[in-house]
């Protein structure tokens, strides 16, 4: 069964948006709007949010936010959504210098382990590419309780 999913921007994301517009090709479900929380949002065709919330986070912003706290900060007003939480990582890792390597990856395990799914990409392409594989999930699936989180 097909559902149909808007996929909701932030605003602040312009960007990514532009870049959404040309991978999805299919700009009247694509929307920008100011979001609370998250960079990106599913509505599906009854204008109800779905479960998911996606947060980007380029390596530099996201050495930044672990080595001042803020990292958890924002993440805990995510999970007090109740909403599946993805994080998508852009850019190389190894660019990784004002904390070191071994906090980043605990910094992973411990977001894995609060049931944080993280994806990985190159740059905001690779990005909107996975937003294009999640709204294929959701259109043909529908079924969030079986969505793997890690």
């Amino acid at each position: 069964m097909n559902h149909e999913f808007t996929v909701i921007v932030d605003f602040r994301e312009r960007a990514m948006h532009k870049v959404l517009e040309r991978v999805m090709a299919w700009s009247n479900t694509l929307e920008m709007k100011n979001l609370a929380l998250g960079d990106v949002v599913w509505k599906n065709s009854h204008k109800k949010i779905v479960e998911i919330i996606l947060e980007r986070k380029h390596v530099k912003d996201l050495e930044l936010c672990v080595a001042n706290q803020k990292l958890w900060e924002q993440l805990n007003r995510l999970s007090d959504t109740k909403l599946k939480i993805i994080v998508v990582v852009e850019g190389n890792p190894d660019q990784v210098t004002k904390i070191s390597k071994k906090w980043l990856q605990s910094t992973f395990e411990k977001m894995r382990g609060n049931g944080i799914r993280i994806l990985f990409s190159k740059n905001v392409y690779e990005t909107c590419v996975e937003v294009k594989w999640i709204t294929h999930e959701l259109e043909m699936d529908f079924q969030l309780d079986k969505w793997p989180l890690v």
